[in-house]
């Protein structure tokens, strides 16, 4: 008995269950984890049942869920679109109807891309909200974090409530809420000031009108329940630095992972075990110095505080 749930096959993974993160190799391998990490006990001790693992691109670094180990996740709504990423298994799940709820994560929008894509609720908690351990403390100088999709604000909330909280190890903590987080769903937040963006960070993309005009319609909703809203571009959002620091940073991890996965699975990985993009990504990690890197994650702990 219970709620049946479906892992993303990425960072989070379950005793004695298959583990591939998106990769031919581990697949090929029948690589299988054995034991289950924090977040995943929580989920468990929580009443959730696990039916199985979600589709991911390959390490998780892209905004779509194609991998060439698994071939493409499709959208339920448009099956000739996607879903999005890296959580786009996870949501085409819960979107389906397969499940209610669907373990995902979030380093650069995976969770909350296929929410948009598949209708549903994405929440990235805030970063130590939620535990990596005990195999990662960091993934992303802080940036990935776990959590869930699924179709109603009220059951993120009561999940947030069971898999929240720090363990010893984490380099990270968040603020302990005053009260549970399903308690404020319903409740009045009193007057909130809220922020409008409708520019792209750096000016990098042009927003579709149909996202413009959804964020606006949205802001005229609130401030007919009494709120402020007010347009918001923070400087910060325009420093080209940040896009460089996020690469420098996440090449460098994908560098990682492939040396991770050589030495636990005692395999060369070569440019023919891995997609393309993931072994040009590596090649640039690889490059990347300590004082590169180290100059990097300041740069993204300082940007945080300035946004």
């Amino acid at each position: 008995r219970g709620v049946p749930f479906l892992l993303k096959d990425l960072v989070a993974h379950s005793a004695g269950d298959p583990y591939h993160a998106g990769m031919r190799l581990l697949r090929d391998l029948a690589w299988v984890e054995p034991h289950d990490t924090y977040v995943a006990a929580r989920f468990r001790a929580a009443g959730f049942v696990f039916l199985g693992k979600t589709n991911v691109p390959e390490l998780g670094p892209l905004p779509t869920t194609e991998p060439e180990a698994y071939g493409a996740t499709r959208n339920p709504w448009d099956t000739a679109r996607s879903p999005g990423g890296s959580s786009g298994g996870s949501a085409a799940a819960v979107a389906s109807g397969m499940v209610p709820i669907a373990h995902a994560n979030d380093g650069g929008g995976s969770i909350r891309i296929p929410a948009s894509a598949c209708g549903l609720v994405g929440l990235k908690p805030s970063r130590g909200r939620t535990s990596l351990g005990p195999d990662a403390g960091s993934v992303w100088e802080g940036m990935a974090i776990e959590h869930v999709v699924s179709r109603s604000v009220r059951d993120t909330a009561a999940v947030l409530d069971v898999v929240a909280g720090y363990i010893p190890g984490d380099p990270y903590t968040a603020p302990a809420p005053a009260r549970p987080f399903r308690a404020e769903v319903g409740a009045d937040p009193g007057r909130l000031r809220v922020g409008l963006l409708t520019r792209a960070p750096g000016g990098a993309v042009e927003l579709h009108p149909e996202c413009v005009r959804g964020a606006q319609t949205t802001a005229r909703l609130l401030e007919s329940l009494g709120h402020r809203v007010e347009e918001a571009h923070p400087p910060a959002l325009d420093e080209e630095e940040t896009g460089l620091a996020v690469m420098t940073v996440i090449s460098t991890w994908i560098a990682r992972d492939l040396a991770f996965w050589s030495e636990r699975t005692g395999r060369p990985i070569g440019a023919r075990d891995v997609e393309p993009m993931i072994w040009s990504v590596a090649e640039q990690g690889r490059a990347v110095t300590g004082l590169q890197y180290v100059r990097a994650a300041e740069h993204l702990h300082g940007f945080a505080r300035r946004v």
